[in-house]
């Protein structure tokens, strides 16, 4: 879906250098606002969470909570960086940021 958004973004901006919205007059509040909402959606993080089972050593899990702490990191964060350094940059670059923690619960309806 990145990809196809980027794709719209470029079309759309090329459309308005042409002056599309000059010869289709209908167009003119819409492409600003496709545009818009286009480069809105590609800078959100939208993004699904998944969890794991992930099996270690008791002694392990402290060592790693203890480090997570002293860092002032949750202990997934610490776990999600220390993965992330392991991978190549070039892949490592390319992850979303990862959302703050703690972020306060979603509203209910």
């Amino acid at each position: 879906m990145e990809d196809a958004l980027k794709l719209c973004v470029v079309v759309i901006e090329k459309g308005m250098q042409v002056r599309l919205g000059d010869q289709w007059p209908a167009l003119r509040t819409l492409i600003p606002e496709a545009l818009d909402a286009a480069k809105t959606a590609l800078n959100r993080n939208d993004m699904t969470n998944e969890r794991k089972n992930i099996t270690q050593p008791s002694d392990w899990w402290a060592a790693f909570e203890e480090q997570a702490k002293a860092e002032g990191l949750t202990l997934a964060a610490w776990l999600g960086e220390a993965a992330k350094k392991q991978l190549p940059p070039k892949v490592a670059k390319k992850l979303t940021e990862r959302p703050p923690a703690n972020r306060p619960p979603k509203a209910k309806d």
